[in-house]
């Protein structure tokens, strides 16, 4: 039996669950980040764990949008294609510096004065504001597949 994979399906899922995730981080992850004690070690657990479900969803997302398309020449599947995609270079070029400032700051066993922790508020603060940029990349993406889904249903 050959297992039929429908890619329209998993583009309108893979892209709701991006946008979900997304949205979940934004919204209710750093604000509970923000609110602990000492945010750094639990904003790297988030970051480590959060990084690999997140490009598992652009492959995905991105890849079936692009089967769409080849299957149906509707180009409004590479253009949410390119909206969930978006989200690697806007990681790299946005994000990543201050990624980097977080994990270069030591954990908070090495951490003692008043100045590092307030530094490292100053970065997940920062981070989470560059976080909008990422949901809204992904919630595009997601809009774009329901628009396709709902006119197709609507014909």
């Amino acid at each position: 039996m050959k297992l039929k994979i429908n890619e329209k399906a998993l583009a309108t899922l893979s892209s709701g669950i991006m946008a979900g995730f997304g949205a979940a981080l934004t919204f209710v992850a750093v604000p509970a980040i923000k609110d602990c004690n000492d945010p750094l070690p639990a904003w790297k657990r988030l970051y480590k764990a959060g990084s690999k479900f997140a490009i598992t969803s652009i492959i995905i997302t991105t890849g079936a949008g692009i089967r769409c398309y080849g299957k149906t020449d509707d180009i409004r599947y590479l253009l949410m294609s390119g909206v969930a995609l978006a989200i690697v270079p806007y990681t790299l070029l946005l994000m990543k510096p201050t990624n980097d400032a977080l994990f270069a700051i030591e954990d908070s066993s090495s951490r003692t004065n008043k100045e590092d922790e307030s530094k490292v508020r100053q970065l997940i603060s920062k981070w989470n504001r560059l976080q909008y940029g990422r949901t809204a990349l992904g919630l595009g993406a997601f809009f774009i597949n329901v628009l396709i889904v709902y006119k197709k249903v609507k014909n």
